[in-house]
Parts: structure tokens; C-alpha cells; sequence
């Protein structure tokens, strides 16, 4: 049996207005589902592995059309639980011009902030995983949540899969005080980090040149900025350093931007995907994410679903444009 990438984290409905208006003067929506680490597990499933979403959705037509947009790109669903009315949802004014674009979260009270630590069967959970995926949104939707989180964290470790946290800090949820606490205790579980350098100043009482003084356990610190010329054009670079002393980077690369929603969980799974077959390869993991990265902003909706072989076709049509 394929190993498994085994994700958890909440999946919500996104409603965006079309033809980029604004929230307060639309009469219609587009509709989209997604969330951090589910985004995760459909793009690496689209590039041939093998992945388990675990959550807890709400038990009505939303939580069913949910399950149902993860099953379409073949993420097993078996460990997502159906629970309560409320599904998680969010509404996204995406911006033009000068108006900057703007997110309203509706997630209060969801479904799966009322998840417990002990609501899976953690043998079940971690069955033939390889990595565990989970970010920072997720220890921010409740307090019995984040225990669960930690629980997961624990079990993984204790089962030798592999663990990959993302950042993602989200201002709208708590504050970075509050995300600093947790974070600081997140860290040593992972072997596998994704951060901006403002992430490790801000949230880790360190920087970047002390990073593996303090977090050895570390396998690999992927970092990644980006820098916003206009709102349809930005740059990109990132660099991975290794607990060896190996550092890899790819200088910045300027991109054109229909959709930003969902790139890091795009660049998040393209290195992962490349890690996986081959983890002593630095440069492909980071040439594969950046290719994911830049190609997840000509995509609408919060996925990326491009295959492997669409992604490498790009990344061989551009090589002229990325220095290494």
C-alpha cells in the first residue's frame, strides 16, 4: 500500500463576489470550498499521492458538498466526522486597483470547533502515514481544538511520521501573543517547517541565523517571501536550509496574479511532493513549489489540481526565467 500525507485542519465554503466587486453591493456569489491544510491534500493528490483529510464537517448539504469537492480529487474522507448545522464559512471582496482586497470570516461556533482530543482513533489516524500536515489556522479555532492538535502532534511523533507545520498566521483569529505561545511549543514536533523570516522574528524569539540552535529537530526550514509590486503583479523567492548546514535558494521571480488564495498551500505541497521521492534534492523541491506557487495564481478558487507532469511541463518552459 502508497504511504499516505495525512492532513487535519477545517474545510469551509468561500463566497466570492464576481467580476471583482465589493461584499455590500453584490447580488450574487461564487461559490468555492477550501482551507489551509485540505487545500494541501488536493494538490498533492492531483500530483499522485496518496492522502487522508481528517476534520469534522457540518451534517447538512454543506458538510455532504464539502466531502464531496475532496472526494472529486480522490481525498479519503473516511476520518472526517459529521457533526452540528454550521459549516465554516468566509467571504472574500478580492481587491482592484487601489481598493485592497478584504476577507470576512463567518466560522464561529463551526462544526469543528467542537471537536474533542480524544474523538479519533489515533491508530486509525496515523495507519501507513509518512507525513503528518497541519498549520497554525488550526490550533486558533478553539481551545478544545487545540489540545486535539497537539494530541495529533504527540501521536505522530510517537508513531516516527514525519510532521510538516505551516505558519499561516492569521491576524483575524488571535493575536501574536497568542499565536507566539503556541507556536514556540508547535516547532520542536516538526521536521518539517514553512515560514517567512518575519514568521521565525516574530513568532519564535529568535531569527534566522540562530534557527537550528534552538530547533535542531528540524529537518528543513522552507522560507518564503513574497513582494507585492501592484496587486496583479508580484515576486517571489525562497530558500530551504537543512539541519546539516545545507542551504538552497531560488532568486526572486516576478509572476502575474489572477487568484492568490491557496498559493502557499500550493508551494507547501509542491515541496512536500518533491521532498517525499526525493528528500536530499533541495533545488527540485524548491523549483517544484515555486512552479506550484507561481502557477496557483492563474487558477481561480482556493485549490490547485494541476498534475505532475503539467507542473514539470511549465517549470521546463520557464527555466529561462528562474536564476538558481
Amino acid at each position: 500500500m502508497k504511504k499516505s500525507i495525512v492532513a487535519f485542519g477545517e474545510i469551509m465554503l468561500r463566497l466570492t463576489p464576481p467580476d471583482k466587486g465589493s461584499i455590500k453591493n453584490t447580488d450574487s456569489f461564487c461559490a468555492y470550498y477550501g482551507g489551509s491544510e485540505s487545500n494541501v491534500l488536493v494538490a498533492l493528490s492531483s500530483m499522485g499521492n496518496s492522502t487522508k483529510f481528517v476534520s469534522q464537517v457540518s451534517d447538512n448539504d454543506l458538510g455532504e458538498a464539502a466531502i464531496k469537492h475532496l472526494n472529486s480529487y480522490k481525498v479519503d474522507t473516511s476520518l472526517v466526522k459529521k457533526s452540528g448545522e454550521n459549516l465554516g464559512m468566509y467571504f472574500l471582496e478580492e481587491g482592484f486597483g487601489d481598493r485592497s482586497s478584504k476577507v470576512i470570516y463567518s466560522r464561529k461556533n463551526a462544526s469543528i470547533t467542537h471537536l474533542e482530543e480524544n474523538d479519533f482513533d489515533f491508530d486509525e489516524v496515523f495507519l501507513d502515514c509518512e507525513i503528518f500536515h497541519i498549520s497554525g489556522i488550526s490550533f486558533a479555532l478553539s481551545e478544545s481544538v487545540k489540545r486535539l492538535c497537539f494530541r495529533l502532534l504527540k501521536e505522530a511523533k510517537k508513531r516516527n511520521v514525519k510532521v510538516s507545520f505551516d505558519f499561516n498566521y492569521r491576524s483575524k483569529l488571535w493575536s501574536c501573543d497568542e499565536a507566539r505561545k503556541v507556536f514556540l511549543d508547535v516547532v520542536p514536533y516538526a521536521d518539517i517547517v514553512f515560514c517567512s523570516e518575519k514568521d521565525i522574528n516574530t513568532f519564535l524569539d529568535t531569527d534566522l541565523a540562530l534557527y537550528f540552535e534552538k530547533y535542531p529537530g528540524t529537518e528543513y526550514l522552507v522560507v518564503r517571501e513574497r513582494e507585492i509590486i501592484s496587486l496583479d503583479m508580484h515576486k517571489v523567492k525562497a530558500v530551504i536550509y537543512t539541519s546539516q548546514g545545507k542551504v538552497t535558494n531560488i532568486k526572486q521571480k516576478e509572476f502575474s496574479v489572477l487568484e492568490r488564495i491557496g498559493s502557499g498551500d500550493a508551494f507547501a505541497a509542491g515541496v512536500l511532493n518533491s521532498l517525499r521521492k526525493n528528500p536530499n534534492n533541495m533545488e527540485e523541491a524548491l523549483e517544484f513549489g515555486i512552479g506550484c506557487f507561481v502557477l496557483k495564481h492563474t487558477v481561480k478558487g482556493d485549490v490547485f489540481s494541476m498534475s505532475e507532469n503539467e507542473i514539470c511541463s511549465y517549470i521546463d518552459n520557464s527555466l529561462k526565467d528562474v536564476a538558481r
